[in-house]
């Protein structure tokens, strides 16, 4: 069961996930990481100076060598109210990526476990990956590494699929494929992206990406240069040639969606904490 955000709740919920950005960021300069904001999060940076009116999550990413010296630093100099949840550490975390939470909180969502205390207010950090300039290759590279993904998602709790048809082909995945182990799945979601990083390819993509291939490939030029845009009352590291990366992916993203797109996530549980 699922409920929507008062205006009031949504906007304190974007304001803690703010105050975890601003963590990260603090983290990120002090070991010269490289950043930056992506999807809805830099679609509100350029467009709205902030979020998205309507969007209650924050997603950074990194390209992959920046991303492992952030995995490998965070645990020990993120702030006593932080946490870093990632599959590298933790053999509970189902996702590709890793995230960033404010600790006492809940903010949990339907496709997360039910019980997954440890989900609070986060900011989503993704990793940039090498993939095949053929789309071919790519498509299948992509498939094998999200099949992995879903399955072992699936037997830490996760509920994925975001329609009835989509949840019902994950329950049949998890049943059919019960006997592969799941620290298998765990060694393999984690070591998969460096086959192509150790070779020299035009393309680059967020290897879990909603979107798929080819929507998900990038040229690799774009993550050549970084600058800042303001968001919200702060700036952040942003790909100098964002506008042509948020094009690649969404096309005309200065133009609003349809008003029934303009959503929250389906959210299952909530609990601010001392916040």
């Amino acid at each position: 069961m699922s409920k929507t955000l008062t205006p009031e709740e949504l906007r304190k919920v974007q304001l803690l996930e703010l105050k975890v950005l601003k963590e990260i960021k603090r983290v990120c300069t002090k070991h010269d990481i490289k950043y930056f904001l992506t999807g809805g999060t830099l679609i509100g940076a350029v467009r709205h100076k902030g979020f998205i009116p309507w969007d209650d999550d924050i997603d950074i990413a990194m390209m992959r060598s920046d991303y492992d010296r952030f995995i490998e630093i965070a645990p020990k100099e993120l702030g006593s109210e932080f946490s870093l949840l990632a599959i590298q550490h933790d053999s509970k975390i189902g996702t590709f990526f890793s995230k960033v939470v404010l600790n006492g909180t809940t903010y949990r969502n339907i496709q997360q476990p039910d019980d997954a205390k440890n989900f609070g207010f986060l900011v989503d950090v993704l990793p940039y990956d090498n993939i095949y300039d053929n789309k071919l290759l790519a498509k299948l590279y992509f498939c094998w590494l999200n099949f992995c993904v879903v399955l072992y998602s699936m037997k830490n709790g996760y509920h994925n699929g975001t329609t009835k048809f989509k949840r019902f082909v994950a329950e049949a995945m998890k049943i059919c494929f019960f006997w592969v182990p799941k620290e298998w799945l765990r060694k393999t979601i984690i070591n998969y992206p460096y086959r192509l990083n150790k070779k020299k390819t035009n393309t680059r993509a967020y290897l879990s990406g909603r979107y798929g291939i080819p929507r998900e490939m990038r040229s690799a030029y774009l993550f050549g240069e970084y600058t800042e845009l303001p968001f919200e009352d702060d700036s952040f590291m942003v790909l100098k040639e964002y506008h042509a990366f948020l094009t690649e992916l969404f096309g005309d993203y200065m133009k609003l969606p349809p008003v029934e797109q303009q959503v929250t996530h389906q959210v299952a549980e909530l609990d601010f904490g001392k916040y």
